[in-house]
């Protein structure tokens, strides 16, 4: 177990002082233990247990640890020392049972409420003058001081807290503290003893724990004053750690120095860097200066160049002025052309003085953009600084928006996949209500031809009707008329001479089951009753024997024809998009055989969807043309003949289904083979394979699983035997299941990669996957329900020493060498206790459980009863084998045992060697669990004689109490006499048993008195574990009143006829339409009598059908007037949550029921209980409530696992 730095493990942590400190507690508080009942709560891994046990008388270490109970059951052992998994809000131990209650470091881990139950808990269980012993952290030394918070603790006291807190239960309390403080020792080697002296003045009162000593008598006189040495000089290692300390501070310091002295030279780096970079900038800006004025000086330029040709226009303007007026004269004859000229040079002029002006504007304009671009210039350096402050906003903006896209997406993304799922959804819902509406029609179409088949059924009624009424009116039924009113004369309806008149007639009729039943113990039984009882309820109990000793018919097997033959119908197998199988059959050649196995599958495999993969390895004969014959198959043809084990693995790829089944080819299946498989490998997630029950085509038991032994042979257990032995019929888990018939889970044959290669072609691949698949985790179960009828021989032949069948020794080497490890640690040598090997039961303890015979739990409270504390222990992982004193394999309840893995002993054989079995097996059974005084009687001594088991006697009621309550009323000698014999047998098993269980408060007093040193349980007659599916009802919606019982049981029939006769009359005046009905199974003549339009009598009802009932009447009535201990039809009607009335015989035994249900005793009080319930909605919405409290508190699977627990766990 490993230290987690809370709960403290001796030896797994390296911390001397806590080591110290834990120690330190338990060993001062031993003298305080001695000789004392102890608990000591949050226990651990045991270590301060073990120490409390040299000198207690007991001690009871509990811890909420599972795994922490487990290590300390397995390491600490002791006569006097018990460890369990407990609560300290809920421990297990009666009132004022307890001298020391111990609780170290425990009360701070939980939070205010659970420290106030666990303190009304301690003192529960303490005795008046117990003491409580307790310790915890100093919340301002532990914590406040070096500011520090423990992870694992919830609530922490400062020590006036404690103390205040501690003194709500306890009048003294008396507080130690513990510390470490530094102690100087004077020695040598040879000094064996020491002087304590003391120094300065007394100890401070303060430490880093409080420790409490309580009680309600005064604890001044006790002490723990203790001092601890500590062998290993932990004072010099300390000051030796101290100075190290020293030396690593002061080269830190220097190490710190180092890096100051760095960090100021990457300071002045950074300087440096800033001032070129500020340098760097300023010559940049020089630069773009100078750009600007040269840019400036030429524009300049530029405008005064236009300027200047301006000016030497006008000048040419003024010289052609001059020679036009010299010339005036010479030209005057050419006067038109003349003025011509002139206008022409008149019009240039206009035009140059329109450009002139226009280029000065253009200029103008020029000088202005120069200005404006200055400015522009000048305002770029803000810009640039803005615009990079705006990328950076843009930027981190932009971030922003990528990651709420992202966020956008994402939820789009999940919307989408939310509407997708909608969408599969409705899909559904329409395929299923397209289903739903195809089922309307069919039945619709059902419904008509029904009522075509009522018509013609009417109308031959009534021709019925008209021919019995020619009967009756004829002469041979007066006739007949007459022998009946003579037969009823001289037979009278419940009369003994009746009863008699029917046994002889079923003696003729069944003469060996008869005179096998007359055996002497019978007879005085016969006797007995035939004194007591009416003749209506003996009969019944005749016919119940009857019927509970009829054998059940094996299921006879089913082989097809094998022969070869050209006639071979076409079998057509349904089709499955998704096959919850897939059918893998590896086949080479032998056509016939895969012909009749496919034939046996389509015949024998419903209610399973499945496909059928053929894995073809190449064959040449008929096998070729397959598809020709089946139809909706999947053929994997191989190009190269592969071997048995690489077909397989290839045909798997193609695998559709949940599960994989390999089948081989020469076999036949038999009903209900591939449904029962599911059904097991469903029931757990943990199974990972499970095989059939293989049987050879004579009958005979071929393998009910297989065991591999330490040298890594194996057998086919029970090879040759009967397959229907009880030894091969409960479900198992085994070593191996031989792969001619084998179902695995897909996903995990996928994940192991399928039989593994290491064993081509063939054998030991089956036993090397069930030891892969237990390596996963899994187990490998075996389903005797699963029957395949398999021709061994035909696919690989029998010598071993040719063909593929050699590498059967080959490969059994490559399987131990893979192995060998997990054979040794797991396997029995070989043929050696097979008794664990053939279920894998060597790390589970055995219980033998005893009955008078298999529970039949829908018909009697008994039944139940048993039924549930079976599956309990199977729940606690016990192996169960259960007796059942009549050996006979009553159904479906004996399958139903074998399928929760309870081996169920039956048969002529076991009748009549059940002590030999016993003493052959002894040493293998852990418990023995016996019910019943006269069943139990027969076997005590047996099993007190050849087995060291715990024995357990659970007698269901006290016997002779019942028949003495039964005498009262009856006034019977003969009860009187029984009253005492069963008296006398039921107080040698008292004696003769370890543990004695009842049910009821009130029989387990009787019981402490007269035996005060026997541990004796009052646990749960009914075991619940499904509180979900009792959904409260509606008052308005009920109405009637129930009575539920079994009629085999005398005090139900005599509650019964005193309700009809002596209280319902009372209640028909105040409800005259109510209904009453009577359920239960073998009623009696005078109870079926009471039939009528207001009282129903039902008989046996199934389970859906009492589920009904329960849910529509209003009351439940159990008008009992003898018996003895718990009324399971009161449990079940609480767990129903159908308020009750009943006397103070019918709630006998159930602790604080009172606020549960009503109770009354006589006839006028029962009656206006039972009127008052029905009209009082309040009252009766509140006692249907308290009921699924009550059974939730008292009957529900942990209540009854807390109680056995003790024994069978502790």
């Amino acid at each position: 177990m490993k230290f987690t730095g809370e709960r403290f493990v001796p030896n797994a942590s390296t911390d001397t002082q806590l080591e110290i400190e834990h120690y330190q507690r338990y060993y001062s508080a031993a003298d305080l233990v001695k000789d004392k009942v102890v608990i000591d709560a949050a226990c651990g891994e045991g270590y301060g247990s073990e120490i409390l046990s040299q000198h207690a008388k007991f001690v009871y270490g509990y811890d909420i640890s599972d795994e922490a109970i487990n290590y300390a059951k397995s390491k600490y052992k002791g006569n006097n020392l018990n460890f369990a998994t407990a609560s300290i809000d809920a421990l297990p131990n009666d009132d004022n049972s307890v001298d020391v209650f111990i609780s170290f470091e425990t009360i701070e881990h939980v939070n205010e409420e659970t420290q106030t139950k666990f303190l009304k808990e301690v003192s529960r269980v303490l005795r008046d003058d117990g003491i409580f012993i307790i310790s915890t952290p100093d919340k301002r030394t532990y914590s406040d001081a070096p500011n520090y918070k423990n992870e694992y603790h919830i609530k922490e006291f400062y020590e006036s807290e404690f103390v205040d807190f501690l003194s709500r239960c306890f009048r003294h309390v008396n507080v130690f503290y513990q510390r470490f403080e530094v102690t100087s020792i004077i020695g040598n080697s040879k000094g064996s003893e020491l002087s304590i002296q003391k120094w300065n003045q007394r100890p401070k009162e303060t430490g880093k724990y409080l420790i409490a000593v309580c009680s309600n008598k005064p604890v001044a006189s006790l002490m723990m004053n203790s001092v601890v040495m500590d062998t290993e000089n932990r004072y010099g290692t300390i000051m030796n750690r101290v100075i190290t300390l020293q030396d690593e501070v002061e080269e830190r310091s220097r190490h710190l120095g180092t890096l100051n002295e760095l960090i100021n030279s990457k300071d002045q780096l950074i300087t440096d860097l800033q001032q070129q970079l500020q340098s760097r900038v300023n010559l940049e800006k020089g630069q773009l200066a100078d750009t600007l004025d040269n840019y400036s000086t030429e524009l300049k330029q530029v405008i005064e160049t236009n300027l200047e040709n301006g000016n030497e226009i006008s000048t040419l303007i003024e010289k052609m002025d001059e020679v036009v007026l010299a010339k005036d004269e010479q030209i005057s004859e050419k006067n038109t052309i003349l003025i011509e000229l002139t206008e022409g040079h008149q019009r240039l002029l206009d035009e140059l003085g329109k450009n002139k002006k226009r280029h000065y504007q253009e200029l103008q304009q020029k000088k202005i953009a120069i200005e404006d671009l200055e400015q522009q210039v000048e305002q770029r350096d803000l810009s640039v600084e803005n615009l990079q402050r705006d990328i950076e906003v843009l930027t981190a903006a932009h971030e922003e928006l990528i990651n709420n896209l992202k966020e956008i997406k994402k939820q789009q993304e999940e919307k989408l996949q939310e509407k997708n799922s909608v969408i599969d959804e409705l899909k559904q819902q329409i395929e299923q209500r397209a289903e739903y509406v195809e089922t309307l029609k069919q039945d619709v179409d059902s419904l008509n031809v029904t009522i075509n088949n009522q018509e013609g059924h009417i109308n031959k009624l009534l021709q019925d009707e008209r021919k019995l009424n020619n009967i009756l009116q004829s002469d041979g039924w007066k006739l007949l008329t007459k022998y009946y009113r003579l037969r009823d004369y001289v037979l009278p309806n419940n009369s003994k001479r009746k009863l008699a008149a029917k046994l002889l007639v079923k003696t003729l009729k069944h003469p060996t089951q008869m005179l096998k039943s007359m055996n002497k113990e019978n007879l005085q039984k016969f006797r007995f009753y035939f004194r007591t009882e009416n003749a209506g309820l003996l009969e019944n109990r005749v016919d119940d024997y009857l019927e509970k000793h009829s054998e059940v018919k094996p299921q006879p097997i089913d082989i097809y024809d094998i022969t070869d033959a050209n006639d071979k119908p076409k079998i057509v197998f349904p089709v499955s998009e998704r096959p919850v199988v897939s059918i893998i059959i590896p086949v080479y050649n032998q056509w016939d055989y895969t012909y009749s196995c496919l034939k046996s599958i389509k015949e024998n495999t419903q209610d399973v969807d499945y496909e059928v993969i053929i894995a073809d390895d190449v064959s040449s004969d008929e096998t070729i043309n397959i598809k020709d014959y089946i139809e909706n198959i999947t053929v994997v043809r191989n190009k190269t003949n592969k071997g048995f084990l690489l077909n397989c693995n290839n045909a798997a790829k193609y695998a559709k289904g949940k599960y994989t089944h390999l089948l081989n080819n020469d076999t036949n299946v038999q009903k209900g083979w591939l449904a029962s498989l599911v059904e097991l490998i469903e029931s757990d997630n943990k199974v990972g394979l499970v095989g059939s029950k293989l049987v050879y085509g004579d009958g005979k038991l071929q393998e009910a699983g297989g065991i591999i032994w330490r040298d890594g042979s194996g057998w086919n257990y029970g090879r040759l035997d009967d397959p229907e032995k009880p030894e091969y019929n409960y479900v198992k888990e085994v070593d191996y299941i031989s792969g001619a018939s084998i179902m695995v889970r897909s996903d995990l044959w996928n994940e192991i990669g399928g039989f593994d290669e290491t064993y081509v072609p063939a054998y030991f691949e089956d036993a090397d996957l069930a030891f892969e698949i237990r390596r996963k985790g899994y187990k490998v179960m075996y389903q005797p329900k699963s029957v395949v009828v398999h021709f061994e021989g035909q696919s690989h032949g029998t010598d071993i020493n040719s063909g593929i069948k050699s590498y059967q020794a080959k490969n059994k080497e490559k399987f131990i060498e893979k192995w060998r490890s997990e054979l040794e640690r797991s396997h029995s040598n070989n043929g050696q206790n097979v008794f664990q090997a053939r279920d894998r039961s060597s790390d589970k303890k055995t219980i033998l459980f005893v009955d008078h015979y298999v529970p039949h739990f829908d018909k009697d409270a008994g039944g139940k009863c048993t039924y549930h504390y079976l599956k309990l222990f199977k729940q606690m992982g016990f192996n169960v084998v259960f007796i059942g004193d009549n050996f006979y394999k009553h159904e479906p309840y004996t399958t139903k045992l074998q399928q929760m893995g309870v081996q169920v002993l039956y048969g002529n054989w076991y009748a009549q060697n059940i002590e030999k079995w016993i003493k052959q097996n002894g040493n293998n059974i852990d418990y023995a669990y016996l019910n019943r005084p006269h069943i139990s009687i027969k076997y005590i001594d047996k099993i007190r004689n050849h087995t060291d088991a715990k024995i357990i006697y659970f007698g269901h009621d006290l016997h002779y109490l019942r028949e003495l309550r039964n005498h009262e009323f009856d006034k019977n000698d003969e009860l009187l006499k029984s009253s005492k014999r069963w008296k006398q047998i039921e107080f040698e098993l008292f004696n003769k048993a370890d543990v004695i269980y009842v049910v009821g408060n009130y029989e387990q007093k009787v019981l402490q008195k007269e035996f005060p040193s026997k541990e004796i349980r009052n646990i749960p007659v009914y075991i619940y574990d499904d509180f979900k599916s009792i959904s409260p009802r509606n008052f308005q919606d009920t109405k009637d009143i129930l009575f539920v019982g079994g009629f085999n049981h005398k005090p139900n029939g005599d509650a019964v006829l005193w309700f009809v006769r002596e209280v319902l009359p009372g209640i028909k005046i105040r409800l005259p339409n109510v209904k009453f009905y009577i359920v239960g199974s073998k009623p009696p003549e005078d109870i079926k009598q009471l039939q009528s339009e207001d009282i129903i009598v039902t008989g046996f009802v199934s389970d859906e059908e009492l589920d009904e009932l329960y849910k529509k009447c209003r009351v439940v009535v159990v008008p009992l007037r003898f018996g003895a201990g718990v009324k399971g039809k009161v449990v079940e009607a609480l767990y129903y949550r159908v308020p009750i009335v009943t006397t103070s015989i019918g709630a006998e035994g159930l602790p604080s029921v009172e606020n549960n249900l009503v109770i009354a005793d006589n006839e006028q009080d029962f009656a206006s209980s039972v009127v008052d319930l029905y009209f009082n909605e309040e009252l009766w919405s509140k006692l249907a409530a308290n009921s699924g409290e009550y059974i939730a508190e008292y009957f529900s699977k942990e209540a009854a696992y807390h109680i056995t627990s003790k024994d069978f766990l502790g």
